[in-house]
């Protein structure tokens, strides 16, 4: 009998340094583009977060000039860093895209990994969303391979946990390694993986992610300098899939990578976030917000608000009494009460002040969450998942209901609105238009520079307290 176990690290490192996107390659890079100008407009937005500006007072004497472009500010400085500061304001508003095979944010991973490497080493506009294409592959067969809803359920932050693998394979194929050098580099990725669902609605949820990018690098830059980690680590008896994935599917791994490509199939591409916080807030933003006008400055006469989702919708949202704009991020209650008091949710409904506020701190605690494979009116959900809220105010029970997830248009269009407002909401003047131009363009660049349209101003503000 053959006992060895299935090569998948050997498997994925060989689809990485070999993977020929070829007659889907336009439609790739059309999906890629959409995905980095959407994770570039979350990291804008991140700028002003406190969580930001301490990242970069802490990597300041790890700061050397180079040639990776810091989003936020427009510095350049040298990849790994730049992956750091990139993964990490990128994340801190939650506002980055996701997708639901890995129940979490592919994007904020691959991107400040690939464009970090990609700048230091001048490669193309064409290989750098290629790559992309190439590790969003990979981190869907990882997710498929585990699987990705055990694994999440028991208490890791799948994002950093499968990013780490999928970035640094994707980045090895950037920087020109072979498919043995990529193994290396994956067994040393391995060995960071990391990030727990307890520190949702903080700034280290956020530190998960940078983390992942600046391993990324790390790990890329080691493997081609000829540093070793065993080459077979993901399927290894004490490796990467006995520790996260011990009643996974590893062989299932070579079918997903080479099956159709996740970034065209609609139910696995990244879902573009119209709202600045978790993902499993939106069906419930969504069910309240009709209701907003209805109400019409009724809140105060509010009784009590039922928001019901399938059995196991609610697991990351972790905070009940948000007092802080990251934990109201992760709080179904402040999610709900925002979207009723307002009638609209964007980042201004996510600061300190906004969370705090007496009314949102009142109309939140009248919120009681339920769990039912059933909804509660209106018959059964079609979709992959549904939210309905039931407010009583005034003797009437007001009733809303989503069952598609929503996301803005993947549209170029949509997208540069997103990163005009991500730009208000930090007072740049930097143009949107310039910026997705230039990045739009990026095929035709066959050496990859300074980020033109990125141009440092002013400062980060000061850490506060």
């Amino acid at each position: 009998m053959n006992d060895l176990p299935y090569p998948v690290t050997s498997v994925i490192a060989a689809f990485a340094a070999q993977a020929d996107v070829g007659q889907s390659g336009g439609a790739l890079r059309e999906r890629s583009r959409i995905a980095l100008l959407d994770t570039l407009a979350s990291a804008i937005a991140g700028r002003s977060e406190p969580g930001g500006a301490i990242g970069q007072a802490v990597m300041a004497d790890q700061t050397s000039p180079g040639a990776a472009t810091v989003w936020a500010t427009g510095a350049q400085v040298n990849p790994a860093v730049a992956a750091f500061l990139n993964g990490l304001s990128g994340h801190v508003h939650d506002y980055d895209d996701m997708t639901d095979p890995l129940i979490g944010h592919p994007s904020v991973g691959l991107w400040p990994t690939l464009l970090a490497l990609g700048q230091d080493r001048a490669v193309s506009g064409a290989a750098l969303l290629d790559a992309y294409a190439v590790g969003y592959q990979i981190d869907l067969a990882l997710d498929r391979a585990l699987p990705v809803g055990p694994h999440f359920r028991q208490g890791w932050h799948s994002t950093s946990t499968v990013g780490v693998i999928a970035a640094t394979a994707a980045g090895g194929r950037l920087a020109g390694l072979d498919a043995a050098q990529i193994a290396h580099a994956i067994g040393v990725a391995a060995s960071t993986a990391s990030g727990s669902r307890a520190n949702f609605g903080s700034d280290t949820k956020s530190l998960h992610t940078a983390l992942m990018a600046y391993h990324a690098v790390l790990a890329v830059r080691l493997a081609e300098a000829g540093f070793t980690a065993n080459p077979a680590q993901l399927e290894a008896p004490a490796g990467y899939f006995a520790v996260f994935g011990p009643t996974g599917q590893p062989a299932s791994v070579g079918a997903a990578l080479h099956g159709p490509w996740g970034l065209l199939n609609p139910q696995d591409r990244p879902r573009i976030k119209p709202y600045p916080s978790c993902g499993s807030t939106h069906r419930p933003i969504a069910a309240a917000l009709p209701l907003a006008a209805q109400l019409a400055g009724r809140t105060d006469r509010v009784g009590q608000v039922t928001v019901t989702v399938p059995p196991g919708a609610f697991t990351p949202l972790i905070q009940h009494r948000p007092v802080t704009s990251l934990q109201g991020k992760f709080s179904a209650e402040y999610a709900v009460a925002a979207a009723l008091l307002d009638g609209q949710v964007g980042l201004r409904s996510f600061t300190d002040q906004a969370v705090g506020r007496s009314a949102a701190q009142a109309l939140l605690r009248k919120v009681a969450l339920r769990e039912s494979a059933s909804p509660p009116f209106d018959g059964p959900h079609v979709s992959t998942g549904y939210a309905t809220v039931e407010v009583e105010v005034d003797g009437q029970i007001l009733r809303g209901r989503a069952d598609d997830l929503p996301e803005l248009p993947p549209t170029r269009a949509a997208l540069t609105a997103k990163l005009a407002d991500c730009l208000d909401f930090v007072g740049l003047d930097w143009s949107a238009p310039a910026i997705a131009a230039e990045l739009w363009s990026l095929s035709d660049q066959s050496a990859l520079g300074p980020w033109a349209s990125l141009a440092p101003e002013r400062p980060l503000p000061a850490p506060t307290d």
